[in-house]
């Protein structure tokens, strides 16, 4: 069978564009990083997880490189996990990998743990349905900016119809963010109970391990028998426990003590 020349011509251009390679488009640069913090205290040996919030323009790569002024204080891994060394203030810089000159800025204050001791603590408590931000328990929080980043995550995660703003106005949290911080500390603990009486108890405890056990008394009345049992769906509900600061701090896990009451 003879080839014409056309067709061999035609077959040859087909197996030169074929073989170009196709690059792919690349990122913009990016303009501004916006972190998910601009400022954390945490003691020492905490650790906290920074991450980028956002980049300018959208389109940009969110890669950074971290980098800690003062590392004796505070360290910072290449995934930006920041471990609490010893008491001071450093500050930490994201940079971008796709243009160094790129950077945003974290302010860490570290502080040393209280002396722990066994006392009675002023506490006030209230419970709430539903626990969604619960992935870890207990959380604490320090700030007006651990509660927005609480708030961001969960709308992220879906709730409040994937909206900051609708959370701010929803969650029964948004109420604490007016708290003195400066004086008090926020605790969410887990608990498979909803209670109308107040949490006004709460003592420490040193355990054998030399670690300080905060026991806080969980006052209820048993469910009427009559009643129809709650949907499995409401078995899991939030504590939220307002605790002088550095009561806080120098407790290192919470037990919930269930008293029944008549």
């Amino acid at each position: 069978m003879k080839i014409s020349k056309k067709y061999f011509l035609f077959l040859a251009c087909l197996l030169y564009i074929f073989s170009i390679p196709v690059t792919a488009k690349e990122k913009p640069q990016p303009k501004k990083i916006i972190l998910n913090r601009r400022e954390i205290l945490l003691y020492v040996g905490e650790t906290k997880k920074l991450s980028v919030e956002k980049v300018i323009p959208r389109q940009a790569s969110v890669k950074v490189g971290w980098k800690s002024k003062r590392k004796s204080i505070a360290s910072v891994s290449p995934q930006g996990l920041v471990t609490a060394k010893k008491a001071g203030t450093t500050r930490i810089a994201a940079s971008s990998r796709k243009n160094v000159k790129i950077n945003a800025f974290i302010k860490v204050i570290v502080k040393k743990r209280p002396k722990k001791s066994e006392k009675e603590c002023v506490v006030s408590g209230q419970t709430y349905l539903n626990s969604p931000y619960m992935k870890e328990n207990p959380i604490v929080i320090r700030s007006q900016e651990d509660i927005d980043e609480l708030l961001k995550k969960m709308a992220k995660d879906g709730f409040y119809k994937r909206s900051y703003r609708k959370a701010l106005k929803s969650s029964p949290l948004a109420a604490y963010r007016n708290m003195n911080f400066d004086k008090e500390t926020l605790v969410l603990l887990e608990t498979y109970r909803q209670e109308k009486e107040p949490i006004t108890s709460c003592r420490t405890k040193l355990d054998a391990d030399g670690k300080l056990q905060a026991i806080v008394t969980f006052p209820y009345k048993e469910r009427d028998s009559s009643l129809p049992p709650l949907p499995p769906t409401l078995t899991s509900y939030t504590l939220a426990l307002k605790l002088n600061k550095k009561d806080a701090a120098m407790i290192d896990y919470y037990t919930l003590d269930y008293q029944e009451i008549p």
